[in-house]
């Protein structure tokens, strides 16, 4: 291996029939993957003494039609010492729960989901059910980098988050939560097609990025007293919900929520973007009747509404009387 694949994409034919899903971590020896003089790199610097190797697998026919795998390399810290307090890290909203309901009235969590969970279409965040009005709140140290109307998001602010503290806290979050993808495979409500749901991570993430921005999308109001640059900490109130950003010619708003969004690029689509359910912690249904490794069916989740009602009754009565 020369130090130029090192530092870039590495293929590792030796490995890949080891890496069972995307964003699965496989511990290396650092002899066993560097080369000599990559190795006297690392000498004198502090790491652990494993590398860990992330997946960024392409699809199974490409794998196989080009015959290689690529995985991205780095040395992962070591968080074991990091504790988390109320003052480093603050949930974007008070009550944390997925939005059961789209903006039309049909009951379909997994809509709410990271990834290709509506139909086949991209959906770059999760909806977290918020009447609007409901205060929003910065969850990390950071800058605001952006305050604007975006097409499809309304009103959205944007945090810009560079503290290596920080940084080092929100992955700390993805090992105390230690979320499972719940909807991996849906049935399309179409064409009853088996698709691709919910995913972990889009193109071009990257775990090790000194850069994260957190997103918060159509909100009805922006805290008067922040502006673009202005510095926030864990806990601050930065906005309200509202619908902003949602067509009304189109959709009703019966599922009203934040859309709340973890990349490490400013990017269209599902670059650089990572399942915000690896960070926060909120209420979503899991029963086993109605989630499955293999396939999600619209229909039966339909069918058994009332098994999750007391749970989340604010959301059905905000539908019912809208």
């Amino acid at each position: 291996m020369t130090d130029s694949e090192y530092r870039g994409k590495v293929k590792v034919s030796t490995v890949s029939e080891q890496i069972s899903q995307t964003g699965e971590e496989i511990k290396f020896k650092p002899k066993d993957i560097l080369s000599e003089s990559s190795k006297k790199k690392l000498e004198n610097k502090d790491i652990s003494s494993k590398l860990y190797i992330f997946a960024y697998m392409k699809s199974p026919a490409y794998n196989t039609k080009h015959g290689k795998t690529h995985v991205e390399c780095g040395v992962k810290k070591d968080l074991s010492n990091i504790q988390i307090s109320d003052k480093d890290w603050h949930d974007p909203l008070d009550k944390m729960q997925i939005a059961i309901f789209m903006q039309s009235g049909g009951y379909a969590p997994y809509w709410s989901g990271f990834g290709h969970v509506r139909n086949g279409s991209k959906h770059q965040g999760v909806d977290l059910f918020a009447e609007p009005g409901t205060r929003v709140y910065a969850c990390l140290e950071g800058i605001v980098y952006s305050m604007s109307e975006l097409k499809g998001y309304g009103k959205t602010i944007i945090l810009e988050i560079t503290s290596n503290t920080a940084i080092n806290i929100l992955k700390k979050r993805k090992e105390t939560i230690n979320y499972k993808l719940l909807y991996p495979k849906i049935k399309h409500t179409v064409n009853n097609s088996i698709i691709d749901g919910e995913q972990a991570f889009g193109p071009n993430y990257d775990e090790n990025s000194n850069v994260f921005y957190i997103y918060y999308a159509h909100l009805d109001k922006y805290a008067t007293d922040i502006s673009v640059g202005s510095k926030v900490k864990a806990g601050d109130i930065i906005g309200a919900t509202g619908t902003t950003g949602i067509d009304e010619t189109k959709s009703k708003h019966k599922g009203p929520h934040l859309h709340f969004e973890i990349t490490t690029q400013i990017a269209k689509g599902l670059t650089g973007r990572v399942n915000p359910s690896f960070f926060i912690q909120y209420d979503i249904p899991t029963n086993t009747k109605y989630t499955y490794n293999s396939c999600v069916d619209y229909t039966i989740i339909k069918k058994n509404i009332n098994d999750y009602l007391p749970i989340y009754s604010k959301q059905l009565e905000y539908r019912e009387n809208n």
